[in-house]
């Protein structure tokens, strides 16, 4: 996994692990079930060079993101939904006890993934699921309007949330006033 970037690679996490990973998935191809991975790819596309945050674009979640979702603080995943109206954002926190199917199987949950994450890595970190209405799955590579201007939404509250949680690591000496540290 290239941190700072996009990746659909399945390599584990290097020594220094990203404090946050964005997991985009859906179809490219399929108009606004790409919104996922769009969304993922605006914000590795905005911040390329932090090893804190870490972005990948699966077409579908798989057993191996577990691996992937073991090696980080916290983990987003970003996917199209048809219960949403269109272009209604909904963001929920995930819990690896409320899965409720297995990741073993065509495609899995995000619950799955946390659950398999803490079964085989005996981790599972802080997680939420975002949920972007759609209006258009025809074929297609492009979202649609309503769609478009969701996406551009949840990428500002989200680069301020990538500020936040990936911000550098910094020095253990903290400075007071008088020229004095004390490591914290």
């Amino acid at each position: 996994m290239k941190f700072g970037a996009a990746d659909n690679s399945a390599s584990p996490a290097g020594a220094h692990s990203p404090a946050v990973l964005f997991i985009g998935y859906g179809n490219l191809l399929r108009s606004d079930d790409g919104v996922g991975p769009a969304i993922v790819a605006r914000l590795a596309a905005l911040f390329p060079d932090n090893p804190r945050c870490a972005c990948l674009m699966p077409h579908q979640l798989t057993p191996e993101l577990a691996e992937h979702v073991a090696c980080v603080d916290r983990v987003v995943f970003v996917d199209a939904s048809v219960e949403q109206s269109a272009g209604q954002i909904r963001i929920r926190r995930l819990h690896p006890e409320t899965a409720s199917a297995s990741p073993l199987g065509h495609s899995a949950t995000p619950e799955a993934i946390l659950a398999l994450s803490q079964v085989l890595y005996h981790r599972a970190p802080r997680a939420w699921s975002i949920a972007v209405g759609v209006a258009n799955l025809a074929v297609g590579d492009r979202l649609s309007p309503v769609v478009s201007r969701a996406a551009s939404r949840l990428c500002r509250r989200l680069t301020w949330r990538i500020r936040r949680w990936a911000a550098p690591v910094e020095n253990p000496l903290s400075h007071h006033k008088d020229g004095s540290h004390v490591c914290t």
